[in-house]
């Protein structure tokens, strides 16, 4: 979140793309907080879950904040 702020101005509140490589919590749970301050358009997942429970809960985030969502290899011929 840190990085984030850097990088864009205090009054932009969207991201456009938010890409989770991997199921593994170290590539998705800064992605938490994220959707708490940020409006994310689209979410490109790899179609594999986890049992961690932070990632179901991520993944009802996403659901919460109406993200397009993709999941799988199939997802990027599908890209806007």
């Amino acid at each position: 979140m840190k990085a984030i702020s850097k990088v864009m101005p205090w009054y932009d509140r969207s991201v456009d793309m938010v890409v989770v490589t991997n199921p593994d919590q170290d590539h998705y749970e800064g992605f938490i907080p994220l959707l708490d301050k940020y409006k994310v358009k689209y979410v490109l997942e790899p179609g594999t879950t986890n049992k961690n429970p932070a990632y179901a809960y991520l993944e009802n985030k996403f659901k919460k904040c109406s993200v397009c969502l993709d999941r799988g290899l199939s997802a990027l011929t599908t890209l806007p």
